[in-house]
């Protein structure tokens, strides 16, 4: 005869919490890309692309880079620039917000764009390549056109 065990609310909580970080522990020191990648999605669909950018997984870029190739977008374009400034690769990161602020896409706000510029220059100031440093008057400029555009509007 099996025999059920019935849980409370809370005590199914921590169960699960315990079990969940364990089943991620288990994926991300594996190393099967596809785990990663169905890992990945599982944590965007519940709203925790922090834990993605945690996880110190090799597979990150790759998979942001894939989804964003395949068209999927203003999320994991996020996604890739701040995972370049949480790893160090600054130049990277700079690049990417200042192609997201100068992208034509409507669904971009003024307020946005100006955010977008605004981490770009911090991101370039920490850079080390002499060309993402070259960069930083060029996005002041930016930045302050944007900042006349947030004033008139």
């Amino acid at each position: 005869m099996a025999m059920r065990v019935r849980l409370c609310g809370s005590c199914w909580s921590f169960f699960m919490a315990v079990n969940g970080d364990l089943i991620i522990s288990f994926v991300v020191s594996s190393d099967d890309e596809l785990a990663h990648a169905a890992l990945f999605r599982w944590m965007l669909e519940r709203n925790k692309a922090n834990m993605i950018l945690q996880s110190k997984s090799p597979f990150v870029e790759q998979f942001l880079t894939h989804e964003i190739s395949t068209g999927r977008g203003q999320r994991y374009l996020d996604l890739l620039w701040r995972f370049y400034e949480k790893t160090g690769n600054y130049d990277k990161a700079a690049t990417l917000l200042s192609r997201l602020a100068d992208n034509e896409n409507d669904e971009i706000s003024l307020s946005q764009r100006f955010a977008y510029l605004s981490h770009a220059i911090i991101c370039a100031q920490s850079a080390t390549d002499p060309k993402t440093k070259a960069m930083i008057q060029d996005l002041r400029d930016k930045v302050e056109v944007a900042h006349i555009q947030l004033a008139i509007k």
